[in-house]
């Protein structure tokens, strides 16, 4: 029995133990790749929230800078225009439709709308 080769029963032992530490490399290799991805999501969608509100904000400073009776007419107008589109997504069972009017309740700050 002592004639055989010792090294040939380690391996048996030491590939599977070699495999598994390389898919523990691999899978920490996709964790981060998918950390990073997350990451880039999170600070593009950060990215698009502030933008979304610096456009509000020079909307609603162009509305306040227009004299009452002209500022109204556009209002109404954006709120047609809003509600056009409203329509659209709706019609079309678009899952942004939602989004859509939040944002537009969000804009308008009322409840009722």
């Amino acid at each position: 029995m002592g004639g055989g080769c010792p090294s040939a029963g380690l391996e048996l032992i030491i590939r599977p133990v070699a495999r598994q530490r390389g898919l523990g490399a691999e899978r920490k290799k996709v964790m981060e790749e998918i950390n990073q991805r997350i990451s880039y999501l999170e600070e593009s969608c950060e990215a698009l929230r502030v933008q979304n509100l610096v456009l509000g904000s020079a909307l609603k400073s162009l509305l306040r800078s227009l004299p009452p009776d002209m500022a109204q007419d556009v209002l109404e107008a954006v709120r047609a225009g809003f509600d056009d589109e409203l329509a659209r997504l709706e019609y079309s069972d678009s899952a942004q439709s939602e989004l859509f009017h939040d944002a537009t309740y969000t804009f308008f700050g009322e409840k009722n709308y």
